[in-house]
């Protein structure tokens, strides 16, 4: 195989991975296969495109707590070190593979280092004496287009919604209307609220974690809002019951704004499926466009190989743009952006609203960030025709 941009291997007893395994596997399962002792090794034949690329990994550890609580991972391309994770739960985990690590290459030789292996045996289960570390079900290696990366503006703690239109050359609620948020909480639908925009976004008021975010992706959201899938449940405040739904398929808590005694509540259940359908269809729309800056802000903070995964899902519709939100630090101001790899920015905010009140949000320094974010990206002229311009000037 030559000029590759994209190759998949299931690892299961099903799957694709017995011509690529070298040294340290056990021998596949029902939907995986263990790593075994403290390295293993897979061979690709195949001549790669000059470009980055992303290698992601779909792993479980093996746990026996508190003695083995996580396995430490060690990614190596033919020599190469790209990445390490200390992995203590299932789920996928991305890192970058240089160019020059796959430069001229006729097999590619990716070698997995995990110096936790331990045996089942040893904690009373059965007579397996293999040395675990962790399983894997599936291996991603994707193209990352071309560009800068480590192109950086720097924050200043916030930019007032009062001088934003005077900035960005248009009003702040057309501003708003280039992202779109991915969750995992309402935060910066509510900072879109703020500045008067009130876009129709899939997610937008959503609760929901990466795991169920990536799941939905790989399949284009399909059956999502269902009928048979969302259930509606009543969250209480001061004054009102609002209508909340949970779509089960995937996990997926959100709002509607809509409250007891002030709507038909048959009509609501019945209409909701045929609404959601078409906040699906307008999602992966602009996904397939590559016309909006996609928003994540994790509750819970994410390393870059967690990351990673969702922007190459983002990238497997077509020419994306990731922004993710971290905490600011020494080294970055409040309302700081950095281009971490081409489409992958990194915004950085002082505080995050609590998960019990995102109405206690930092607006001045999310709008930085959004300002931040969309001056980057004009600034790289290539990466700029993949964002559209909703009104920004």
């Amino acid at each position: 195989m030559t000029g590759g941009n994209s190759l998949t291997i299931k690892f299961g007893a099903e799957g694709s991975c017995e011509k690529f395994v070298g040294a340290g596997w056990a021998a596949p399962e029902d939907g995986f296969r263990w790593m075994i002792g403290v390295e293993s090794e897979l061979r690709l034949d195949i001549r790669f495109d000059a470009r980055d690329y992303i290698i992601e990994l779909e792993l479980s550890p093996f746990l026996r707590s508190p003695i083995v609580s996580s396995q430490r991972l060690t990614v190596s391309i033919n020599g190469t070190v790209i990445g390490h994770s200390t992995v203590a739960h299932g789920g996928r985990f991305g890192y970058r593979i240089p160019e020059a690590a796959l430069s001229g290459t006729e097999t590619t030789s990716i070698v997995l280092s995990h110096p936790d292996a331990a045996r089942p045996d040893a904690f009373g289960h059965g007579n397996d004496a293999r040395l675990l570390s962790l399983s894997v079900k599936r291996l991603n290696l994707s193209g990352i287009l071309p560009g800068p990366a480590g192109l950086h503006v720097d924050g200043t703690g916030g930019i007032a919604l009062s001088g934003l239109e005077q900035i960005v050359g248009t009003t702040p609620d057309k501003f708003m209307l280039n992202f779109e948020s991915l969750g995992d909480n309402c935060e910066f639908g509510l900072v879109q609220r703020r500045c008067g925009a009130e876009p129709l976004g899939l997610l937008r008021f959503s609760n929901i974690r990466l795991p169920a975010l990536l799941r939905a992706m790989d399949v284009a959201f399909q059956d999502f809002g269902d009928s048979e899938n969302i259930e509606f449940r009543f969250e209480n405040n001061k004054e009102k019951s609002e209508y909340i739904v949970h779509e089960k398929r995937y996990g997926i808590v959100y709002h509607t704004f809509r409250y007891r005694g002030e709507v038909d509540e048959k009509r609501l259940i019945s209409s909701e499926p045929a609404r959601l359908a078409l906040l699906v269809r307008k999602f992966v729309e602009d996904l397939r466009c590559g016309s909006k800056i996609f928003v994540y802000k994790p509750h819970i903070p994410l390393l870059e190989d967690e990351i990673l995964p969702l922007y190459a899902a983002l990238n497997s519709y077509g020419r994306n743009v990731l922004l993710w939100l971290v905490a600011a630090n020494t080294e970055h101001a409040s309302g700081s952006v950095e281009q971490v790899i081409p489409g992958l920015l990194k915004g950085f905010v002082e505080r995050f609203a609590p998960p019990e009140n995102a109405h206690d949000l930092l607006l001045d320094a999310w709008l930085e960030v959004c300002v931040n974010a969309y001056s980057l990206l004009r600034s790289n002229s290539r990466t700029l025709a993949s964002v559209g311009a909703n009104g920004a000037g």
